[in-house]
């Protein structure tokens, strides 16, 4: 009967696991490659190519986008993935460019370009100020002093290591910029959980404080239309109080998307600091339940000071969850 019971513990377990599989290859060849990193975005759930080129990976339930990424490839992006079929995944080589080397004497210098690109890319919150980028020299950073533009690059994974939260961070950059008190960029990602026991209770604490009015809650709560509960409150220009049946809508299979007509402001009521405005540039944004959120909104205040050291695994859950 042991045995019995044990199978019937692992069945819940595995009901509804999606396995996926597939094969990496260079762009125009039939030449694998190994040791690519095959992840979900913005997860803890990833993987390598073996020699092979192969990998099988476990995924989470929804629709987060799988990421191929390999050292002097461009990371490919793979939005429709089901495990009945097998993946096959092109990377295309980066193109190696000859860098001009300009010398300006007024230009930053290398220890000033570090600390603003650590500003904006990091952030500026008590978990940023525990982060440390662990391969700084691989990051090329250009400072224009005639247009006041800082752009950064980097041809292998930023490798963050974020005390305060217990994860290390790689973080493929596509681009960053940061020009006349605007700051943008964007890339692909993936965690490490570097907790211990000796730490586990401080950074279960640290977690919570980060989760607490984050975009993922936000997120979470329009998904599942409980944001008086998860204390928030939404309102358009107005100050009129919007309904996320208003926002919110849901196709024939069940995917939710954000559609918003004005700009709207988010209010968290478990914080009195500056409210967060909101926009779409596009007329639908996917929203996933795991807190996932296509790349077409604009967030502008106190959600968007929340930078890579404030980033938490799709897969967190507070205990209250």
């Amino acid at each position: 009967m042991a045995w019995l019971l044990v199978i019937l513990l692992y069945i819940p377990l595995c009901v509804g696991a999606q396995v996926i599989s597939g094969k990496v290859y260079r762009a125009g060849t039939d030449s694998i490659i190994a040791h690519a990193s095959i992840y979900l975005g913005g997860t803890l759930t990833g993987t390598t190519s073996d020699k092979t080129g192969a990998f099988r990976l476990q995924v989470l339930e929804g629709k987060i986008p799988l990421i191929v990424s390999c050292v002097g490839y461009q990371s490919a992006v793979i939005n429709e993935y089901s495990a009945d079929k097998l993946l096959k995944v092109y990377l295309k080589p980066k193109v190696n460019e000859l860098k001009t080397i300009t010398i300006n004497v007024s230009s930053k210098s290398r220890e000033a370009m570090e600390r603003m690109f650590l500003r904006e890319f990091i952030g500026t919150t008590r978990n940023a100020a525990l982060c440390t980028i662990i391969n700084m020299d691989d990051i090329e950073l250009n400072y224009s002093r005639k247009t006041g533009t800082l752009t950064a690059s980097c041809d292998k994974a930023i490798e963050i290591e974020n005390k305060r939260l217990g994860y290390h961070i790689s973080y493929y950059l596509d681009y960053f910029k940061q020009h006349d008190g605007t700051t943008s960029y964007d890339g692909h990602f993936v965690f490490k959980d570097q907790a211990t026991d000796a730490n586990r209770k401080i950074v279960k604490y640290n977690r919570e404080d980060a989760y607490a009015g984050s975009r993922m809650q936000f997120i979470r709560s329009l998904w599942n239309n409980t944001l008086g509960d998860d204390e928030f409150e939404i309102y358009f220009q107005d100050q009129y109080p919007v309904s996320v049946d208003s926002i919110v809508h849901a196709d024939q299979q069940g995917a939710k998307y954000i559609s918003l007509p004005y700009k709207i402001s988010i209010i968290y009521k478990g914080d009195k600091r500056s409210p967060t405005d909101l926009w779409q540039t596009q007329k639908k944004c996917y929203i996933d339940k795991n807190g996932y959120c296509e790349d077409k909104l604009q967030w502008v205040g106190f959600m968007a000071i929340q930078r890579v050291g404030d980033l938490l695994p799709f897969e967190y859950r507070p205990p209250d969850e």
